[in-house]
């Protein structure tokens, strides 16, 4: 990539020509000569200086441009790279911890039969946080939901996924309000005005499942600050088996729950909690995708919707 974009983009990001002078080793003067020059040439001014440092209309728009220029070069060079050396490829997957728990042991043991020399690193965080490292192509591929519908971005839709309420079933039914006949089995349908005094476990503000839960907790007048915070499903679900409280996941979430042919934990679904999350497989859009990436999205799919299929099997018998 030509010198004046690679300025370009380092102005875009930081906003700051100080900053970005700093990071490209060059004085201030010369930095903002480049950006003059390359307003030039493409016959549009891209950056407001006063008060502050923006992009413009036209430069938002170059940006994006450049940026996709960016990705596919880079990733050009990967795959330059990796056949030269002799291997086969490097995957990068972002999702979170609890999503690769769920699903990553059985795709990576298929996968690395077909695949024996493709390497995998897995760069784990919501998916707010993962978007912007596809968008900077330090990742490959993010398993994440309800994904920004972002123009480089391509998504392979997964699934469609309900949010259930987990809880153990001593704890559920000491709750119950008197009178109220409600069945507590896997999939069986309740509403939180059912019980009283719930201790609802809660999650990073960021995460889409608790912020989605809390809307609906403000919204029915049940919402109360948590006693415990912690993002990890696991130890949510350990805190539920002790009676501490209850925890909500998404279906994907359950095998956890199915894998281990729980007895004590019993998953539910709520009427005042309608929303689904929407799963996808999102990669930066490019005019070249490595057969070893694209197989390694096909498996990723198949694994994820047998793991769906096997948790309506599961909350069917049990419910």
């Amino acid at each position: 990539m030509q010198t004046s974009y690679e300025m370009f983009l380092l102005a875009a990001k930081t906003l700051n020509f100080t900053k970005a002078a700093s990071l490209a080793h060059i004085t201030q003067q010369s930095f903002s000569e480049h950006i003059k020059k390359l307003e030039k040439e493409v016959g549009s001014v891209l950056f407001t200086r006063s008060p502050r440092v923006a992009l413009t209309e036209s430069g938002r728009i170059f940006y994006e441009t450049v940026r996709q220029m960016d990705l596919i070069e880079r990733r050009c060079l990967v795959h330059l790279k990796e056949r030269e050396a002799g291997t086969r490829g490097h995957v990068r997957l972002g999702t979170n911890a609890a999503r690769a728990k769920c699903f990553l042991p059985d795709l990576l043991e298929q996968y690395h039969k077909a695949y024996p020399a493709v390497t995998v690193e897995t760069v784990l965080g919501d998916t707010r946080e993962l978007e912007p490292l596809l968008a900077e192509g330090r990742l490959d591929v993010l398993l994440g939901v309800d994904c920004t519908d972002y123009a480089l971005f391509q998504h392979i839709p997964v699934g469609m996924e309900a949010l259930y309420l987990v809880g153990n079933r001593d704890y559920l039914k000491k709750h119950l309000k008197k009178g109220r006949a409600v069945t507590l089995e896997p999939g069986s349908v309740v509403s939180l005005h059912d019980f009283m005094d719930l201790t609802i476990l809660g999650k990073e503000k960021r995460s889409t499942v608790y912020s989605r839960v809390t809307e609906v907790l403000k919204r029915e007048g049940l919402f109360t600050a948590p006693l415990f915070s912690i993002s990890d499903d696991e130890t949510q679900f350990e805190l539920a088996r002790r009676k501490l409280g209850v925890t909500f996941c998404s279906q994907l979430h359950l095998s956890a729950l199915f894998d281990a042919q729980e007895a004590t934990l019993t998953p539910l679904s709520v009427k005042e909690i309608t929303d689904t999350l929407r799963t996808d497989l999102v990669t930066a859009k490019a005019l070249y995708e490595a057969p070893y990436l694209t197989a390694f999205l096909e498996e990723s799919r198949r694994v994820l919707q047998e793991k769906y299929a096997g948790i309506r099997k599961f909350m069917t018998i049990k419910g």
